[in-house]
């Protein structure tokens, strides 16, 4: 069956989400759509309201067929790994074409721009700037070197155009060969998360409005029914919204008793961040962890590489473990005709799609990925409304739908 595949984090599942979609199958005249969904980190660094059986649910049923998991740490990892990951894991399963939301649309202007920066010439220039200005992050880096090469107004700068130049260096330098499409994003901006009139809210002005008014009614004009039904369902459970504000306290202790050699040592905590945290955190009492990811910030480290970085740190994420690939997925949730999918290239997949803990295989790599995801696992069952045991996700079952 021709497959397009989405790499998303539906954090929660909106119309937008469903608009794209329509727009996935439409554009690729796929039979099948895969989604390859962050589970419980974001790439922001923000643990997903919801987990990751209750948004997949929501997925299958307005319209995915097959929903499998973008495991941690790739999931909250910056977008060059996290694009390596789903670019990894959709072409494992035999996806035909990867479809992308972009804020220019135009995937020519996209694919010019990802192969300038894989030149010898842009990545010796990128070096460079960085030595002169170690003050600057690398994304501010490259866009600065970008800005100086195309223009200002010349190359693709939105939230998920940088994305899709991730996605669409991954493909190249993982020879895959998937078939890249993308579709121009409508509504609000990414990054915004001002609830707002418009025909498309951002996930982060629904996070934001549910947190703020405590309800979910507020959302419903921009959740499509099945997906509200199924995180009114999680809410009901007490397993919604998920809250990393209950960890505030437990995050700051942690990070006064950790020994600063052993925490730089972890992925995004090099070049003095590590220093700069522990400085924070025994300084002060921070009332909520945005306070201290404030009192951290600089021009080089954002809030979103510094709550990243803090759950790397705690789960205990090495730079390796990013640049491995994903041992295997789990299934989260699919349709009828996933299911015949799955079954279909059950042989051909070179990628385990697990359904229990118990088919982990006992690789080196699939048990560190375990260990990893299990650490943070523990973590995010805290933030619940009613915290749970480590291993409560563990006994989940992927959502089986209809076609």
């Amino acid at each position: 069956m021709k497959t397009v595949a989405i790499i998303c984090e539906y954090n929660p599942f909106h119309r937008g989400h469903a608009h794209q979609l329509e727009a996935a199958r439409r554009d690729s005249s796929a039979e099948v759509v895969l989604c390859v969904m962050s589970e419980q980190l974001t790439q922001r660094g923000e643990l997903a309201i919801a987990d990751a059986y209750t948004r997949a649910e929501a997925a299958v049923r307005c319209g995915a067929d097959v929903v499998v998991s973008l495991p941690f740490p790739y999931s909250g990892a910056a977008a060059e790994h996290f694009a390596a990951a789903g670019v990894h894991i959709a072409t494992a399963l035999c996806a035909s074409h990867l479809h992308f939301g972009s804020e220019c649309g135009d995937l020519s202007r996209l694919q010019q721009t990802a192969a300038l920066l894989s030149t010898p010439d842009f990545v010796a220039r990128l070096t460079a700037l960085q030595r002169e200005q170690p003050e600057l992050g690398v994304m501010q880096a490259r866009e600065q070197l970008l800005q100086r090469t195309l223009g200002k107004t010349a190359y693709p700068d939105g939230a998920n155009d940088l994305l899709a130049l991730a996605y669409l260096s991954a493909i190249q330098t993982q020879h895959s060969p998937l078939i890249p499409l993308t579709t121009p994003r409508v509504g609000q901006d990414y990054r915004d998360d001002a609830p707002g009139a418009t025909t498309f809210a951002s996930a982060s002005a629904l996070r934001r409005l549910w947190r703020t008014t405590g309800a979910l009614n507020p959302l419903s004009d921009q959740l499509p029914p099945a997906s509200m039904e199924a995180l009114c369902r999680a809410v009901e459970e007490q397993r919604a919204p998920v809250d990393a504000e209950r960890l505030a306290s437990a995050v700051q202790a942690a990070l006064r008793l950790f020994d600063p050699v052993r925490l730089a040592a972890c992925a995004e905590l090099g070049g003095g961040l590590a220093e700069r945290l522990l400085t924070a955190a025994a300084k002060e009492s921070y009332a909520e962890l945005n306070d201290l990811f404030a009192a951290v910030a600089t021009k080089r480290f954002t809030n979103a590489r510094i709550a990243r970085a803090v759950w790397f740190g705690l789960c205990g994420v090495h730079s390796d473990d990013l640049r491995t690939p994903p041992a295997y997925t789990r299934l989260l949730g699919c349709s009828e005709k996933g299911r015949a999918y799955l079954a279909a290239i059950r042989r051909s997949a070179t990628i385990p799609v697990l359904t229990k803990p118990a088919d982990i295989p006992p690789t080196p790599a699939a048990q560190r990925q375990a260990a990893l995801e299990q650490a943070l696992s523990g973590l995010y069952t805290l933030a619940l409304p009613q915290p749970r045991s480590a291993g409560f996700f563990l006994r989940a079952r992927p959502y089986l739908g209809e076609s």
